[in-house]
Parts: structure tokens; C-alpha cells; sequence
């Protein structure tokens, strides 16, 4: 055994060194290549980090602990193969998820990270909340408990909590067209207000997306002297004065931007600092006349009402949530409230569907709306967690988990890792809540450009966004493998490989509770990207389970796949999506980006589009893709409860280069394939770069096809088989069927 020495510094007796430790707990089996076996033993209950960690007799307690002893056995035996056998149970990462890089990456051989195979071993970014307790707050309905949460936690964002393995409800109440009236100083008694989040699903015409941005700040507006119930000044087209005029000095920072032109026809407003018109203008009054600066020009802070100006009492909602609002009562005050920027700048100015004046649908994560059973609230003054138990729920005995860890794992520039058997859980993602927020536009795609800019990178321009990112991250890694893990409990996508990953391997996996995708493969800002090298490649989707997803961000899809080089997507079950079952490629119709090869074969997808509505299916294609495939697929639908029946496969703008064939296509569509015509050349000849920069054949050809449905086929079809609905699959078909999934 290894016997820890008490010598002191400067006495020679014999101690060990690493190196000969490590070969005392090198495996005589031989491996292939005769190269060593070493094995690494963590047990977060009976470990502990004085061990050695090499045997099974005297495990090591924490992952970060099982990190530095690979590191130090690759430093020593560059061609070493290790295995990291976590026992069964939780394991907590370190602050910042566990980091993998290329120190733990031997160049001659690999690394495995190996769970129980009888019972769940969990790498896990939560913490445990104990101490629950009735809430004796009389403010809150009966039932609620409360309990205190770590104090390193205090001021914390939290967005996710879990009992007993189920994810709990924020709190989310319609928000009423925002129609504020004479309560409206009951916003004033918010606790938290910048947690305050507001959604808008499918507004102006985006049915597939669901933006949200948060509150900065809720605050009173001082009132006028006197009061007055009627509309005021140049903002409402009267001759009322405003509180503040006339004669009122007209201060520099309350003057229009010096880069704004200032037309004859618009007055000074002493009130918020805008040009305004004689007449309701622009984006602010819900019409289409343009105000100083035109249209949607940026509402800038110092144009914004001043906290030192006496404002009317009278004011009405605004959509730029800068303005003071109230109702039109004398007794009643206005309150102003300030949206998080730039997540409401690019929420109204978006180059798609921007929302303009388009009122929230809901308001979610206020206190005083804590209502029922399964809801939470975190109340960051107070650091405690206010719950609702569902009725089968022992708070003294339930295990409650709040994930505050962003990233569980990040492969950066790692190297030959392996996951076995392991189930990643308790991760959380905190950006939708903070200054950027989540103005998504497609597949959980979303835009980030500084206030006042539009159109840029970052927010549509060459349809560069910012993708939502995975919670077990591969960056730039090559060779990694994860088979028959589980993915679940997650806050962002589960999983995604970006800035040049190669050869990466979902094998045998389950994914469910997640709040966005299963899996988020490549980038949609590496079209222009030349150096093959530096792409996306050769990844292998096989044999998963992938259902009842996204949870919380609808508009994401179970795989999506961008700016990628020969993904194989094969034998996979995907059923029960919000939005599209799965989405292949991205840049609506950009012909050099080169990508392709990629092969959709023998899955089954099932029952898409459950909560979105529209412009989606089973199965979505973006952009030219030579070489790529979707065969032997059965793809099924049922009528949705809620949202758009979709497409069977949709072949959206600028898509080519796909051969559709054997699939069999099955139940009620809005079109059984569809092909969107806008964007560039689709006709038989039409050509676009492949991968070594040569012409290819990049049209859409739809053959041979099985069509259980009535719907339309709105692609160019050959050979295409139709059964009517009530009658059975032919053989030939249910061959397909049978054979579509997972194989083990």
C-alpha cells in the first residue's frame, strides 16, 4: 500500500515518487499496443483526496481531484489508456464545470470515464436544499414552504429548481396585454424586480419562436402638482400643457441626439426627451409615422423619462417599457419600467418579425403570483426558496436540487475522452435572465447586438447569431465518444461541439428533461470559414432516445445540426418536440459555405411542432448541403394539441443537395414534403461548392417515397407510393418501420 510519509523537509529517507506509485497500480492485463492501463478510483461518499485514488480500496472523493491525477499519469506515460471509474451516485463539479484539456489528453492513447452499470453515477452541478419549514408570511397563500439557501449563493441568479427528480414551475401568470390601469402602482410592490421576466411566443408573426427579456428596474414617476385626467401635450396630439411646461429650461441631456435629423413638424417633449411629432408617431405610438430619427429609431437612455422631471400622472403604456405609465386617475402616480438592454433593443428592432409595439403575453417569476402546487420563487433579498409541494411531496424527506452550474463538462482542445455510462444532471443557464436576454429567432438561435445597433453580426446580418450553448460542452475537441449516458435536468441544450470539433460520438443515449435541444452541433457564424481544418466534421448521432423536449425554450429543436461537414444522424427515436423534430444546416440559401454529406438514415420522429406553431415539421433543412441524404426514415405525426401541424420534411430556403428516398410518411401534415421556393436556383441542374470547392449536384430529389396521409406533396416527387389513411402499411413499407430506431 502507499504510506503517506511524515518526514520533514530536508530528511532523505526513501519516498516514493509519482512515477514509481503509478506503477504500482498499473494493470498487468495486457492492451493492445502493449500500452499501460491505469485505473482511478472516485467514491463521493468513502473517498477521500489524501488517497492514492489507484485502487478500489482507497478512492479519491471529487472530481476535480480525479482531473489533476490524469493529468499527472499522461505527464508521466504519454501513451497511457486510464479509466476513471466513478462509483455509484452524485458528483458534484467544481465551480466552473469539470475543465478537460489537452494535459488530459494522452497522445497515445485515451482517457475513459466509466459510471456504475448498476446504478445511475451522475456528474452533477446542483446543490441540496434542506431545512424546509411552513412559511408563516401571511402575504402568501397556505402551503408554502420555505427554506434558506446556501449563503455562498446569496444574490445569486437562479432559474431552475427540482424536487425528487421533477423540474418545479416558475411562477407565470398572462400578463394581460400589459393594459395598465388604475392598479398600476401595484408594480411598485414587487420584490426583485429585476428578476421579472416577460415572454412574447410567436409575436409579430413568428410563431416558432419565444423571445423573453427581463426587467432592470421598476420605479415611480414623481407625479404633477395638481394633477390632471386628461391627455397632456405634443405626446398625445392636444394642446393640454404637461407637467414641466412651458418655460421650462430645455437641459442639454434632455435635448434631441445631435445625430438625429430634426424635422420642422416636431415639437420639444420636455417629459421624456424625445422629438416628437404633432401627430402619434412611429414605433412608439403603434403607426406608421416615422418620428425624429425615423420608425425605430434606438430609445436611448437619456432620452428616457428623467427621474428629476415632474411627470403627468396620465401617461399610458409604451412598448419601450422607458416611459412613465399610469392610468388616468389624479390619486394614482405613473411607474416607469426599464427594460434589460440590449435584450429589448433587439427584441423590437429584430430584422425578422421585430416586435415593434406588440404587448407581452406573459409575466413570469414574481413573488406575489406564487400560486400552486409545483411552483417555486427565489426570493434573492431574503436567499431563501419559497415552494408548493404537489400533494405526494414530504419536504423533510424529498431531495431538492437547485442546479447553479452552467457547464457540467468543457472538452477544450481535449483529446480520445470517453463517457460510459453516466448520467449528466442539475445544470442551469443563466443568460436569459441577465442583460442579453433570449431574443430568439430560429432553433433557439439568438440575437446579440449592442443597443442601438441593427443588422449587424450578432443580429441577422449573413444570418449570424448566437447559439444557445450545451451544458457538456466539446470545444475544438477531437475523438469523443458518449455512449449509453444520460442526459438530463438541463438548463440549455444538453450537449454541443463547436469551433472545429472532429469526430465526436453520441452513442446509446436517453435525453429528456432538457429546457432547449438534445444537441447543438456546429455553428451558424463559420460560412465563410475556408480552412477545412478549422470545420465542423464527421459526427455520429446513433441509436438515442430523445423525447419531451425543449421544456422551457420552445422554439429549439432535438438536433440541430448548422455549418456542419458529414454529420450521420442514424437510428435515432425522437418524439414529442415543441418545435421541429430535427433541423439540418442554416443560411437560407448562402451557396459557399461548402457543407455537406450529411445523412439522415433510419429514424424514427414522431409528433413535432407541440407547441409552436408554423414554418416548421419532423424534419427541417436550411441551405445547400450536397451529398446529403435523408432515407429509410419513418417520420409520423398526429394531430398536435397545440401549435401547427408542420411539414413531413421541410426544405426550407436555399435548401439543395438532399435525395429524400424510402421514407415512409406518416398522418397529418400541412404538406407532406415542402419545398420553399424564394431563395436561389432549385431546378434539376442546379449546382453549389462541395467540400473540395467543386461544383456538385445540389437539387432536391424526392423518390420513391411510402405517403400515408391526405395531404399535399409539395416537393418534385418520383415513385411516390400514397395509402390512404385507414388502410395498412404494405410490407415494403413496414420494413422500413421496423428497421427505423434505435438497434439496441
Amino acid at each position: 500500500m502507499y504510506i503517506m510519509s511524515t518526514l520533514k523537509i530536508g530528511e532523505t529517507p526513501f519516498i516514493l515518487s509519482l512515477l514509481s506509485l503509478l506503477l504500482l497500480y498499473v494493470s498487468t492485463s495486457p492492451v493492445t499496443g502493449h500500452k499501460s492501463l491505469y485505473h482511478i478510483y472516485v467514491n463521493d461518499v468513502s473517498g477521500s483526496d489524501h488517497n492514492t485514488g489507484f485502487d478500489n480500496v482507497s478512492p479519491i472523493r471529487s472530481l476535480s481531484k480525479a482531473v489533476d491525477l490524469v493529468a499527472n499519469v499522461i505527464e508521466k506515460d504519454q501513451d497511457a489508456n486510464i479509466i476513471v471509474n466513478l462509483s455509484p451516485g452524485m458528483h458534484a463539479v467544481p465551480r466552473g464545470g469539470l475543465r478537460l484539456g489537452t494535459k488530459h489528453s494522452p497522445p497515445g492513447g485515451k482517457v475513459v470515464w466509466r459510471g456504475s452499470n448498476k446504478k445511475a453515477s451522475s456528474i452533477s452541478g446542483g446543490i441540496p436544499i434542506t431545512g424546509w419549514q411552513n412559511s408563516t408570511d401571511k402575504s402568501l397563500p397556505a402551503g408554502v414552504m420555505v427554506a434558506k439557501v446556501p449563503q455562498q449563493l446569496k444574490g445569486s441568479q437562479i432559474r431552475h429548481f427540482y424536487v425528487n427528480g421533477m423540474r418545479c414551475n416558475r411562477t407565470r401568470v398572462s400578463a394581460n396585454g400589459m393594459s395598465i390601469s388604475n392598479d398600476s402602482l401595484s408594480l411598485l410592490s414587487f420584490v426583485n424586480p429585476e428578476d421579472i421576466e416577460f415572454g412574447w411566443p410567436g409575436a409579430a408573426g413568428a410563431g416558432w419562436a419565444e423571445p423573453r427579456c427581463t426587467v432592470s428596474s421598476i420605479e415611480p414617476c414623481t407625479g404633477c402638482s395638481g394633477g390632471s385626467t386628461k391627455q397632456c401635450g405634443a405626446d398625445f396630439n392636444t394642446t393640454t400643457p404637461c407637467c414641466g411646461q412651458p418655460g421650462d429650461p430645455v437641459t442639454p441631456e434632455f435635448q434631441c441626439p445631435e445625430d438625429y435629423p430634426i424635422c420642422t413638424d416636431y415639437v420639444f417633449d420636455h417629459h421624456y426627451g424625445h422629438c416628437v411629432s404633432t401627430v402619434p408617431c412611429g414605433a412608439d405610438y403603434g403607426n406608421s409615422t416615422p418620428c425624429c430619427g425615423q420608425g425605430h429609431g434606438p430609445v436611448l437612455k437619456a432620452m428616457q423619462c428623467p427621474k428629476d422631471l415632474p411627470t403627468c400622472i396620465d401617461y399610458v403604456y409604451d412598448s419601450h417599457f422607458g416611459h412613465c405609465i399610469g392610468g388616468h386617475n389624479s390619486s394614482v402616480k405613473g411607474v416607469r419600467m426599464i427594460m434589460k438592454q440590449p435584450c429589448f433593443w433587439n427584441l423590437i428592432h429584430r430584422p425578422y418579425q421585430p416586435i415593434g409595439t406588440v404587448p407581452p403575453t406573459w409575466r413570469e417569476n414574481v413573488r406575489s403570483d406564487l400560486s400552486s402546487p409545483g411552483q417555486f420563487y427565489y426570493d434573492k433579498a431574503a436567499n431563501e426558496i419559497l415552494y408548493i409541494p404537489l400533494p405526494d411531496q414530504d419536504m423533510t424527506t424529498a431531495s431538492a436540487i437547485i442546479p447553479v452550474e452552467e457547464v457540467l463538462v468543457w472538452h477544450k482542445s481535449a483529446q480520445s475522452q470517453q463517457w460510459e455510462n453516466v448520467v449528466f444532471e442539475y445544470a442551469t443557464w443563466l443568460r436569459p435572465m441577465q442583460n442579453d436576454g433570449f431574443v430568439d429567432w430560429q432553433s433557439a438561435v439568438t440575437m446579440i447586438c449592442p443597443y442601438g445597433v441593427v443588422n449587424d453580426y450578432g443580429c441577422g446580418k449573413e444570418d449570424v447569431g448566437y447559439v444557445t450553448p450545451g451544458n457538456v460542452i466539446v470545444d475544438a475537441g477531437k475523438n469523443i465518444l458518449f455512449s449509453n449516458c444520460t442526459f438530463r435536468h438541463l438548463g440549455a441544450y444538453a450537449s454541443s461541439a463547436l469551433n472545429g470539433s472532429q469526430g465526436v460520438v453520441w452513442s446509446g443515449c436517453t435525453f429528456e428533461d432538457v429546457s432547449a435541444g438534445a444537441l447543438m452541433i456546429g455553428q451558424v457564424s463559420t460560412c465563410n470559414e475556408t480552412d477545412v481544418t478549422k470545420w465542423d466534421s464527421n459526427f455520429t448521432v446513433a441509436d438515442n432516445l430523445i423525447h419531451n423536449l425543449p421544456v422551457e425554450y420552445t422554439g429549439a429543436t432535438s438536433i440541430f445540426v448548422a455549418y456542419v461537414q458529414s454529420a450521420n444522424i442514424i437510428h435515432n427515436h425522437i418524439a414529442n418536440t415543441s418545435y421541429s423534430g430535427m433541423t439540418v444546416g442554416w443560411g437560407w440559401g448562402r451557396e459557399g459555405c461548402g457543407r455537406g454529406g450529411n445523412v439522415v438514415t433510419g429514424n424514427i420522429i414522431e409528433n413535432a411542432m407541440r407547441a409552436r406553431c408554423c414554418d416548421g415539421g419532423l424534419l427541417y433543412t436550411l441551405g445547400p448541403q450536397p451529398g446529403s441524404s435523408i432515407t429509410r426514415n419513418y417520420l409520423r405525426n398526429v394531430p398536435p394539441v397545440a401549435g401547427g401541424r408542420g411539414q413531413g420534411i421541410y426544405h426550407d430556403n436555399g435548401s439543395g443537395g438532399f435525395t429524400d428516398s424510402n421514407n415512409v410518411i406518416d398522418g397529418v401534415f400541412h404538406d407532406v414534403c415542402f419545398l420553399n421556393v424564394p431563395l436561389g436556383p432549385y431546378g434539376p441542374g442546379r449546382k453549389c461548392p462541395d467540400a473540395q470547392g467543386q461544383q456538385a449536384d445540389c437539387s432536391v430529389h424526392f423518390d420513391n417515397n411510402w405517403v400515408r396521409s391526405t395531404d399535399k406533396i409539395s416537393c418534385p416527387a418520383n415513385g411516390t407510393v400514397t395509402i390512404p389513411p385507414t388502410n395498412q402499411l404494405p410490407p415494403e413499407a413496414m420494413q422500413i418501420v421496423n428497421a427505423a430506431g434505435p438497434r439496441n
